[in-house]
């Protein structure tokens, strides 16, 4: 499938093996590892499978800092979003980390910092100049649907469960996105 995709977005050379890891760019921090392929395939994966991948400002700001550099970097020609777990892709925002940060002290900032900085990933994925694909395969829910359909291509797979608990809420803007940017048809159920 990897080879596909890369053969689709005008990447695949037989003398490139994907998967080879080239040693000009490899970043990794404790949730997000990233690297430049020697086909020039950037290749973003998030890896805290232990929280399905809930996403934390951290994790979101390392993924917007990779990107805004490789959009100042012509040696990215496309990027793939990915998971380090068949388990999830990204099971959303990290609610537990708001939740204890708003324990702590009510009035702290984390939740609109949060928030923000989400909604800035997902402008910033959706705008790229150069292709995106997301593999969201395992749990997608919230921001990890927000974050995979602000991609060019989305690849979805048999092991792929998708939800959006914040629509229960009232909340869950990113079901406008999703409708935008897929052309699907949606329905509020009473």
């Amino acid at each position: 499938m990897r080879i596909e995709l890369i053969r689709h977005v005008g990447l695949y050379s037989p003398t490139v093996r994907p998967g080879r890891r080239s040693v000009a760019h490899l970043c990794m921090s404790s949730s997000v590892d990233s690297s430049v392929l020697d086909n020039a395939l950037g290749e973003i994966i998030l890896n805290r499978p232990q929280a399905l991948n809930a996403a934390d400002s951290s994790m979101t700001q390392h993924v917007s800092s990779v990107l805004r550099q490789w959009r100042e970097d012509s040696l990215v020609k496309a990027c793939v979003l990915r998971s380090s777990s068949d388990r999830a892709f990204c099971s959303g925002g990290d609610v537990k980390a708001i939740a204890l940060s708003l324990q702590e002290n009510r009035e702290s900032s984390l939740p609109s910092e949060a928030l923000g900085n989400e909604y800035k990933l997902i402008v910033e994925l959706s705008n790229m100049n150069f292709p995106t694909i997301a593999i969201m395969n395992g749990v997608t829910m919230g921001f990890g649907i927000g974050l995979g359909c602000s991609c060019r291509y989305r690849v979805v797979t048999e092991k792929t469960v998708m939800a959006m608990p914040e629509n229960g809420r009232g909340g869950g803007e990113e079901r406008r996105g999703l409708a935008a940017l897929t052309g699907a048809r949606y329905r509020a159920l009473p």
